[in-house]
């Protein structure tokens, strides 16, 4: 799917990628989890990355980006969706993982490898998402799609608006993963 293309009425389906500039991996803080296969010996290249660059966590809501050496998919972006592996009822941790993806390539510039120093939007032009906290997470697959959406609005199609009050805050954070509103201050 395209962000142009994306609309609240649209229905979650599967997508095939042959080709992608980036694909981002579901993956606790550490990346101890099973790796995608892509990613193969580049694993080390990531952990070593977390440690010197991040202080030895990659935590939920930050992104970095490691080459693959693999034509199909050149580069992985891991984008935690939990601290280590845990239920994520009633959170926006997809949305932080997906908005953290998008904000690295928007912002971001490549640490190492053959483009070193230049800005990750220059390179890349489609990437991929997995169901961000779908697997070990337990996040059902709707409220997956509707907070990677609210994150493609919000740093893509520059959708944001920056709320005036809590109040404000509180009603699209809890829409994100509830229908069920309640004052979040009391």
């Amino acid at each position: 799917l395209t962000a142009s293309r994306l609309n609240s009425s649209e229905k979650v389906r599967r997508v095939r990628f042959p080709l992608l500039d980036i694909a981002s991996s579901k993956a606790d803080s550490r990346i101890f989890r099973r790796s995608p296969p892509v990613l193969g010996y580049r694993k080390q290249q990531l952990q070593n990355q977390i440690k010197h660059l991040h202080h030895g966590e990659l935590l939920v809501g930050n992104a970095d980006i490691v080459e693959t050496n693999h034509s199909n998919i050149p580069y992985l972006i891991a984008a935690p969706t939990m601290r280590v592996p845990m239920i994520l009822a009633d959170t926006v941790n997809p949305y932080l993982a997906a908005r953290a993806v998008l904000l690295l390539i928007k912002h971001g510039e490549f640490p190492s490898g053959a483009l070193e120093g230049e800005q990750i939007s220059d390179g890349v032009k489609s990437v991929a998402f997995p169901g961000l906290g779908t697997g070990v997470g337990r996040v059902p697959p709707e409220k997956c799609a509707l907070q990677v959406r609210t994150a493609i609005k919000e740093i893509t199609l520059d959708e944001y608006e920056f709320p005036s009050s809590w109040a404000d805050a509180q009603m699209p954070h809890q829409q994100m993963y509830t229908d069920k509103f309640r004052d979040l201050q009391y």
